[in-house]
Parts: structure tokens; C-alpha cells; sequence
């Protein structure tokens, strides 16, 4: 039986410390269990896409108080980039020309949350979009969290309306 000594994060460089300790279930005081260890690193790599490659290691630390075993755990990552922009350009021959961007984050202020923006444009439709995403906003239970996501869009279509007006 081994008790987590301390857990070190190495490779982080967008992403806060504190981000990657809460994403996972490993806490330092805590009985080390190969199962938490296989859950840490799905979660890393399932959380947000902010890392492209997860190395979770254990190497022994001195023994504690009453000759407890302790191990530290060496988190290794490799960040991907977090910022990603599309361009839209396109042509139709109900509405003409049209257009757009799209900005994403998937570690936005280093915490893996994920923010977009999203538009499109063209003479007769006009779209906006704002996103945001919190994979862990609220923590039940030992290793459950709650999402969050918020949504706001503005959308245009003048086509609508003259359908109406003409029928």
C-alpha cells in the first residue's frame, strides 16, 4: 500500500497547475491506486482536447511518519495548440456571396474551458454566436462533476420574411 507524497505537473505551459490537479481524481495524502492513475490520464486527454499527449509515472519518495510508503507522481504533458481559427467563403445562388469566421479556444484562461465565436454573413443572412463551455463548473459527489454551457446567438434571415410578406 502507497500513499501520493506529491504530485508533480510537468510540460504545462497555457494550463494552470491548479486546472490539471482538479481535472483529476489523484490527491497527495491519498491512497495511490492503478485505477485513479488510468482515470487521471483518459481524463487529461479527454478534457477539453488541450493536451495532445498524457504520461502519468510514479517514482518512490522518502517513507513517511509511522514508515508509510510514498510514491510521487510524475504527470508529464504535452500541450496542443488551444487556439484555432476557421475562415468561410462560399458562394450560393439563393443568397450571393457569403462568408465567416470561427475563433475557438479549448483552454481558455488556462483552465480547460473552451470558448468560441462564430459568424456567418451574407446579403440575406447574418449569424453571431458565442460559446462557452466549463466541463467540471460544478463538483458532486468524490469524482462526479456537473457541466456548464452557455449559448448566445443573433440570427438574421431576410428570406423569411418575404417568404411571408409574398405568400
Amino acid at each position: 500500500k502507497f500513499y501520493i507524497n506529491r504530485i508533480f505537473v510537468n510540460g504545462v505551459v497555457r494550463t494552470k497547475r491548479e486546472a490539471v490537479l482538479e481535472a483529476i481524481p489523484l490527491r497527495e495524502g491519498a491512497v495511490l491506486r492503478g485505477d485513479e492513475l488510468a482515470e487521471s490520464e483518459r481524463a487529461l486527454l479527454n478534457t477539453a482536447e488541450a493536451f495532445q499527449q498524457v504520461l502519468i509515472r510514479t517514482e518512490p519518495a522518502p517513507d513517511g511518519p509511522g514508515g508509510f510508503k510514498r510514491r510521487d507522481v510524475i504527470i508529464d504533458v504535452q500541450e496542443r495548440k488551444s487556439i484555432t481559427t476557421e475562415y468561410i467563403v462560399g458562394f450560393s445562388t439563393d443568397t450571393g456571396a457569403l462568408g465567416g469566421f470561427e475563433l475557438r479556444n479549448t483552454n481558455l484562461f488556462g483552465k480547460l474551458r473552451q470558448g468560441a465565436i462564430r459568424t456567418r454573413a451574407s446579403r440575406q443572412q447574418q449569424l453571431a454566436r458565442f460559446e462557452y463551455f466549463d466541463p467540471r463548473f460544478r463538483r458532486y459527489g468524490e469524482k462526479s462533476f456537473a457541466p456548464l454551457t452557455l449559448s448566445v446567438q443573433y440570427q438574421r434571415d431576410t428570406s423569411v420574411t418575404r417568404f411571408f410578406r409574398s405568400a
